[in-house]
């Protein structure tokens, strides 16, 4: 904007000499003519300021690592003034690396109308990000002013996917007291068994209409539910650690990471198994998803995508046995980029005598290999090349 002003007090001066050494009116007409640009321009940009609406969306519908997210912005012009040129700033954040990407996009808004642009936003990687529009400048003609234009929505969470691949693993171990008419059953969580009665709480928006508690709600005068038993089936389970390393080699693996992780749940979830899925949704908390349908498994990855890397010595692993020390498993399928030894410490707490396989995912670089512990199967899956089978 500087540079435009002092264009225009070049032609300025330009216009007064001219006007001085001739006596044509048409220079004194021009001069008159430049020094209104700048009123007007200064009453436009005042008027617009209010009247100029910038929206945005984003459609991230199974988009998959390198491809781009269509981003649809509409521009709302309630002026009889066409804004020529409009500087609209969006941003592209990696929630998993905290990394920006700057988009700058010139557009003009006609008088009197409702204008969509649409651009395409290249995700990197997996995982979860955001985009947000953060300013709208617009320009007065000549570029002598700006000003803000009207933010509506200005931000939107996108999930990006990794494919889905095969992924050598050896087969499952059938759990012989699983699935049978003897069932153990939680004492602290609540299922969806129907054969067996947990306890009751008070109606919450959302609840099966099926599982209202009649009598309880007759005596109460009060919405009650039934909440059903939960079969301790712990057959199998599946992990995943994402520890911090440099920041271009965990850049490098972590699409690698994610596929493992999504493509051994598919692949159990197709041999109908049911198994527990967990991950660290913040250091030393964990969470656990008991999947038994293909629905609860999609809702199980869109928290898995979110992990953000975490230190060595929060291992899910480590976290997991301090909550579920006392179950007992047949398969434990472990999902990470370091083995670290709050791993092998966790591993050795739940292991016992169930088959345990390590899925080591690297850059192609040296890895410590894992400690032989048990029945184990150690993998290692490099992110630029095919799985290797250790054996």
């Amino acid at each position: 904007m500087i540079l435009n002003w002092l264009a225009y007090l070049a032609l300025m001066i330009i216009g007064v000499i001219a006007t001085s050494a001739f006596t044509r009116r048409i220079f004194a007409v021009l001069l008159v003519f430049g020094l209104m640009v700048p009123i007007v321009s200064l009453f436009v940009m005042l008027f617009l300021r209010k009247k100029v609406y910038v929206s945005m969306s984003a459609d991230s519908a199974e988009v998959r690592p390198g491809e781009e997210i269509r981003v649809t912005l509409t521009l709302l012009n309630r002026s009889a003034f066409a804004c020529r040129c409009a500087e609209i700033t969006i941003v592209r954040e990696s929630v998993v690396f905290m990394k920006n990407q700057i988009i700058k996009v010139l557009t003009d808004i006609p008088a009197e109308r409702t204008a969509r642009r649409r651009i395409d936003v290249c995700v990197p990687h997996s995982g979860e990000f955001r985009i947000r529009l953060t300013k709208v400048r617009i320009r007065s003609l000549f570029g002598l002013f700006t000003t803000k234009g009207m933010i509506d929505r200005s931000e939107q969470s996108c999930m990006v996917y990794p494919p889905v691949v095969t992924v050598g693993h050896e087969p499952l171990r059938n759990n012989p007291i699983a699935y049978i008419a003897k069932e153990e059953y939680s004492t602290t969580r609540p299922g969806d068994d129907p054969s067996e009665m947990f306890g009751a709480r008070e109606y919450r928006p959302g609840d099966r209409q099926n599982r209202i508690h009649w009598k309880l709600t007759a005596a109460r005068d009060e919405l009650f539910v039934k909440e059903l038993g939960l079969p301790v089936d712990t057959s199998t389970l599946l992990l995943l650690d994402v520890f911090r390393m440099k920041s271009n080699e965990l850049e490098t693996i972590y699409d690698s990471l994610l596929t493992t992780m999504s493509s051994l749940a598919w692949k159990i979830r197709e041999s109908r198994h049911i198994f527990y899925i967990g991950w660290q949704p913040e250091p030393g908390k964990v969470w656990r998803v008991r999947v038994e349908s293909d629905e609860e498994l999609q809702a199980a990855l869109l928290g898995v995508f979110k992990v953000v890397p975490y230190d060595e010595e929060t291992s899910v692993v480590k976290t997991y046995a301090s909550h579920f020390s006392d179950e007992r498993y047949r398969n434990i399928l472990y999902v990470t980029n370091v083995y670290a030894n709050s791993s092998e410490e966790g591993l050795g707490l739940i292991s016992y005598d169930a088959k345990v396989s390590v899925y080591l995912v690297t850059n192609g670089g040296e890895s410590r290999a894992p400690m032989e512990l048990g029945d184990r199967i150690t993998r290692t899956v490099r992110a630029e090349h095919e799985e290797e089978d250790l054996g």
